[in-house]
């Protein structure tokens, strides 16, 4: 798996055709590719994907957009900064062999701001992403607070968070015809497990269509 893994300033990265051709190339490498980006960058990256990848799945390895934070203390949906990433993340899911990991949903956002408020503002961003992606491009890690420095409150927000929001998801028919286990199944397991390392995508896609 190749990764790329952007500092925050680099917020207009993906717009230079430099990098386009550079991405064309790693493709070509026979491998995955996961990239780990700040919210403000994703419409720089959607269009990326969006020209290079395309609507048509090619069969080829996958690219793993994981986000790790940036939005303001978890700015609302409604307002500028999250239409604008609405948008952006609808056009990542248009490319439908683009996978979503979400573990660092909490790292810029929680850091520095009222624990609480992200709480209880992470949710509606978790369900988002759900929905765009489905159970079969979404990959939930848990956090591992003595590698991430996270503290036990909030280690168990973000579980309790997660789980609301595939609760909830569920509940709305999002997933049919998976149940909520199933969909949890590959969520938390068999999604990464094809990309990362002991599976295949084409099992765990051919398990969610049989179910």
């Amino acid at each position: 798996m190749l990764r790329i893994d952007l500092r925050s300033e680099a917020d207009d990265y993906f717009d230079s055709p430099t990098i386009h051709g550079c991405f064309d190339v790693l493709r070509q490498c026979e491998a995955g590719l996961e990239i780990a980006v700040r919210w403000p960058q994703l419409p720089s990256l959607a269009g990326l994907l969006a020209e290079r990848m395309g609507e048509e799945a090619d069969g080829g390895y996958p690219v793993v957009v994981h986000p790790r934070g940036g939005l303001d203390a978890m700015a609302s949906l409604t307002d500028t900064h999250g239409l604008e990433w609405r948008c952006s993340l609808g056009r990542v899911a248009l490319c439908p062999d683009v996978h979503i990991k979400l573990s660092g949903l909490y790292d810029s956002c929680a850091s520095g701001h009222d624990l609480n408020r992200v709480h209880l503002r992470a949710r509606p961003y978790l369900r988002t992403v759900m929905r765009a992606f489905g159970a079969e491009r979404t990959i939930v890690a848990l956090p591992r607070p003595e590698e991430a420095g996270w503290s036990e409150e909030e280690s168990r927000m973000w579980v309790e968070d997660v789980l609301s929001a595939l609760d909830l998801v569920a509940l709305d028919g999002e997933f049919e015809p998976l149940s909520l286990e199933e969909a949890a199944d590959l969520m938390f397991t068999k999604n990464a497990a094809a990309i990362y390392g002991s599976g295949s995508l084409h099992d765990a896609r051919r398990t969610a269509a049989m179910a």
